[in-house]
């Protein structure tokens, strides 16, 4: 089994798969998209750094915002 840990975030790979600090596996695209594009440097060690795509705060925040919407909308209330 080969391990490794990223020193900048703490993200850790298990035999090349990402997990998240849940125990869930991760995308690394994901994680670069959330974390390392915006905070990494030389220490991070994702393979997916630089490249664009996946989860993003910014699509976190939008998917958010339209569920409110929905649940606003099934309780009657104007969003």
């Amino acid at each position: 089994m080969n391990t490794r840990s990223c020193g900048k975030c703490g993200a850790t790979w298990i035999d090349g798969q990402l997990f998240w600090a849940t125990g869930k596996p991760g995308k690394d695209v994901d994680l670069a998209g959330l974390v390392c594009n915006k905070l990494g440097d030389e220490q991070c060690i994702n393979p997916c750094r630089g490249i664009e795509g996946g989860d993003t705060w910014a699509a976190r925040a939008s998917s958010g915002a339209a569920m409110q919407g929905d649940v606003d909308r099934a309780l009657g209330q104007e969003p």
